[in-house]
């Protein structure tokens, strides 16, 4: 048995997907028609909105980790004895 929430959602898509029908056949909409079709592509919105941001806060730990290994004094003992075997040694 399905859930509630399942069956809701099943229930929109099939009205959304009617919605479309009737636009690809260029048939007059009714107001269900444009609600549905109106929620479905505000849910889409959302969806994408909070991906995004998602992945803008995994970058955002990526670069803040970059930058503590870049700025580690290890690190900069590390580039600068490279650098200066580099001028040694041409």
């Amino acid at each position: 048995m399905k859930k509630d929430k399942d069956l809701e959602f099943e229930n929109h898509m099939n009205k959304v997907t009617k919605a479309i029908e009737k636009m690809n056949y260029e048939a007059d909409l009714d107001q269900e028609d444009i609600r549905e079709v109106l929620k479905s592509l505000m849910n889409s919105s959302i969806s994408i909105s909070e991906g995004f941001t998602k992945q803008c806060e995994e970058l955002n730990e990526k670069f803040t980790k970059l930058e503590d290994f870049i700025f580690r004094k290890n690190y900069m003992k590390e580039v600068k004895r490279w650098m200066k075997m580099k001028m040694n040694y041409g």
